[in-house]
């Protein structure tokens, strides 16, 4: 899971016909993490948990999601708090984190046949930044605390 110190990468994604413009990159660090026990009982315990994270200009983000400790997702989802700070004439934007964002193209060009990539706003491919790994044997980057998503699966 997301620990203090972590980098975090987070993009505004806009999708176009031909490719998916990374409009906005936002690298995070991580300076808290919090697990609340909402509720608990002889069969389940709910906990909301919280994290925090701060980018070099002292911007806040935050992603909460619910868990329950019996069949906690070991992953959550990768969208973190609403912003209104996006680029491109895009006020709103949902922060996603670059790694996820890399992968669910991925699963979308394999499931379509299409072949769309991230790029920046000079239009160069653009990869995941941060605290990541990287796993030749299915081409996919994750988060350096975490196992590939497709080696999970297999």
């Amino acid at each position: 899971m997301y620990v203090i110190g972590q980098n975090i990468c987070l993009w505004q994604e806009i999708f176009n016909r031909s490719k998916v413009l990374v409009a906005k990159e936002v690298m995070i660090t991580i300076n808290d993490v919090t697990a609340t026990l909402l509720h608990s009982n002889s069969l389940h315990s709910l906990s909301l948990v919280r994290v925090l994270g701060n980018d070099a200009e002292g911007k806040v983000y935050e992603k909460c999601w619910e868990t329950y400790a019996v069949n906690a997702p070991q992953y959550p989802t990768g969208f973190w708090s609403t912003r209104s700070d996006g680029e491109r004439g895009r006020k709103y934007w949902i922060p996603k984190e670059a790694v996820r964002a890399h992968r669910a193209l991925k699963l979308l060009n394999k499931g379509t046949g299409v072949k769309l990539v991230h790029v920046d706003l000079g239009g160069e491919v653009i990869l995941p930044k941060g605290d990541i790994g990287y796993c030749p044997t299915h081409d996919e980057y994750h988060h350096a605390w975490m196992t590939c998503y497709s080696c999970l699966a297999s």
